[in-house]
């Protein structure tokens, strides 16, 4: 299995000024005039909230066989990238060996906005690490999610849940299942989630340490929904569970949400042929009755002449 060298480039700054009230800053990496139009984009980094310090996550990755030839230029936007706008917070341009040369220690430029370098006011940090990469078909999850028979008194419905990633003390949404309609014995099955590491943003990170969440929604109309609840868990838990085991996971109920409690059992967890393959089942889920609906359960059934 060979390896690709490449060379990662992290991101960070100081005094990142977006508006008076806030900064939701993004980086973009260019190499400088690497074309005949002018700069081409590398990549890009996450958005992040509120914050005139910022220390991406997400870096850019470049083949290490052009990186002495390469000068880049990062930009800085504040809420999107809009070139030529107030949403440009400026600009810095280094060659690349610069910070190949220290190997992986931060360096620091000057910001130009304007047209001009604000001293002490705006700097970028950036530094540069050898990554290598093995050369190998990417990791694909599959995550099936079911529901067991449960104590339900409401009519039919709708469920629905969505999959986040932890990065950098938010959550990242990176998936939504279809929608699974519970059936008269209140049992149901959600399709099949597939997604490949890459388009969960995990190609780099890798998924087995990394935090997820999944929220179970009520469906109430188009564009209408409600909490469930959520179970948070990594990957790594799942595949060291024992199958149909209940307790590694919990489920936390919303306090205002259908669903008073619930557990979590561990179906299945593998990995076969860079397949990760997760099973979850919630079981034991009690529903809050609504008050008609727990005056109707506590009256005696009618009995027959």
């Amino acid at each position: 299995m060979a390896a690709w060298h490449q060379v990662e480039i992290k991101v960070a700054a100081h005094g990142l000024r977006g508006s008076i009230v806030r900064t939701d800053p993004i980086a973009v990496v260019s190499s400088v005039g690497s074309t005949a139009d002018g700069d081409t984009e590398l990549g890009r980094t996450e958005r992040l909230a509120n914050t005139t310090r910022p220390a991406w996550v997400t870096g850019v990755r470049v083949p290490a066989a052009a990186a002495d030839a390469t000068h880049i230029r990062v930009d800085f936007y504040h809420k999107q990238v809009a070139p030529g706008t107030s949403a440009h917070l400026g600009y810095a341009t280094t060659p690349l060996g610069a910070l190949t040369a220290v190997d992986g220690a931060q360096v620091s430029l000057p910001i130009v906005r304007g047209g001009s370098e604000r001293a002490g006011q705006s700097v970028a940090l950036l530094s540069a690490t050898d990554v290598y990469q093995q050369m190998r078909e990417p990791r694909t999850l599959e995550l099936d999610l079911q529901l067991a028979e449960t104590v339900f008194y409401g009519g039919k419905t709708h469920l629905f849940y969505t999959l986040s990633r932890a990065a950098a003390g938010h959550w990242v949404r990176v998936a939504q299942s279809e929608r699974c309609r519970l059936s008269e014995f209140r049992w149901g099955q959600f399709d099949t989630l597939k997604r490949g590491f890459d388009e969960l943003g995990l190609a780099g990170a890798g998924l087995d340490g990394t935090s997820l969440l999944l929220q179970v929604y009520k469906y109430k109309g188009i564009g209408s929904h409600r909490l469930i609840g959520n179970v948070q868990f990594t990957v790594e838990q799942v595949l060291k569970a024992r199958a149909g085991e209940v307790g590694l996971l919990t489920f936390e109920p919303n306090p205002m949400g259908e669903v008073v409690a619930a557990d979590v059992s561990v179906m299945h967890g593998g990995e076969y042929r860079n397949v990760v393959k997760v099973s979850l089942k919630l079981v034991n889920v009690t529903w809050r009755l609504k008050a008609a609906e727990a005056a109707g359960a506590l009256q005696p059934p009618v009995q027959s002449r």
